[in-house]
């Protein structure tokens, strides 16, 4: 008996040994909760991984932040005459006495004006004289351009930092005399119409077309920093005309030619100034892919011909005055 009590006992603690049972220290969590204290802790690790440092405020008058932290405002401009002449677009801050401008060139139908700070400006644009256009005429941002009419009240225009906001069409120019603000840097009109703000340069090429018979052609610069959505200059040509000439601001710009009938309407035969024409536009040259064309102040690049007649369709913007 004794053996067998001796051998229970043995047995028993053989078992406690091996199971190595020991208390929970703590009751044991279910998986809900387990998500949800892990879902904190990481929101609570990008939060402070994200948070700035603290920095001292800056004037953005004289210390601007730099322009990936500005907005745009950007859109076309009309005027109410068969042509448009340069014009000085303003945007005004509705809450200080900020503003910012742009001045265009003669035929330019559309504006953009950067390193705007985040905020609300009204935006007008004013006619710069020359080419007996009449200086200090001006055209605003209003309720008319929202199809109130008769409502002449500017309206303000939201800015986002690293945002353009665009379609701010520039049309009403029947408000009352003191509608809008005076145009700032007031310049007196000379025959040829102002020089712009910034300084310009400028791209020449060559002429062509696949078929017998020139038709009138329609060369775009595309501004490559806003393609193909953003803004372009054109220059019209007629058949006699074996070259173009377009004058440009600074900027890296893609050259395209739209083919035009008689009633100056787009024929969808379309050519760009593609890897395709240095490489000879052979049957072996298969990169038609737009080539971006510097252009720098006060020069002149030549030879950019938009002779890539061949270019799959799609391959170039559609026509962009619809």
């Amino acid at each position: 008996m004794r053996r067998r009590l001796a051998f229970g006992f043995l047995v028993f603690a053989l078992l406690l040994s091996a199971c190595n049972v020991v208390a929970p220290a703590q009751p044991t969590q279910g998986i809900d909760d387990i998500v949800q204290q892990t879902f904190v802790a990481l929101t609570v690790q990008a939060a402070v991984a994200t948070t700035p440092a603290p920095s001292t405020p800056t004037v953005a008058a004289t210390q601007p932040a730099p322009s990936g932290q500005m907005g745009s405002i950007a859109g076309s401009l009309s005027y109410p005459a068969d042509s448009l002449p340069a014009m000085r677009v303003v945007a005004f801050s509705t809450t200080s006495n900020l503003f910012s401008y742009v001045d265009t060139l003669l035929g330019q139908n559309y504006y953009q004006i950067d390193d705007l700070p985040a905020g609300n400006y009204h935006v007008v644009a004013y006619v710069l004289g020359g080419s007996s256009f009449p200086i200090g005429l001006s055209g605003g941002f209003t309720q008319e351009m929202r199809g109130n009419t008769g409502d002449h009240t500017l309206v303000a225009v939201e800015v986002k930092d690293s945002e353009i906001t665009q379609s701010i069409n520039l049309g009403d120019w029947n408000a009352p005399a003191g509608t809008y603000p005076a145009m700032p840097g007031q310049v007196p009109p000379t025959p040829d119409g102002p020089k712009p703000l910034k300084p310009e340069g400028g791209i020449t090429g060559h002429l062509s077309y696949p078929a017998e018979g020139r038709p009138d052609i329609m060369v775009v610069a595309f501004s490559t920093q806003y393609y193909p959505n953003g803004n372009f200059y054109y220059f019209f040509t007629t058949p006699s005309q074996a070259t173009y000439e377009l004058v440009l601001p600074q900027g890296e710009y893609y050259i395209v030619a739209y083919a035009l009938d008689p009633f100056g309407n787009p024929m969808g035969v379309v050519g760009g100034y593609t890897q395709a024409v240095p490489c000879g536009l052979s049957v072996s040259c298969t990169d038609h892919s737009l080539i971006p064309v510097p252009v720098a102040a006060g020069g002149a690049l030549s030879d950019i011909d938009p002779a890539d007649w061949y270019a799959p369709e799609g391959s170039f913007p559609p026509y962009p005055l619809k």
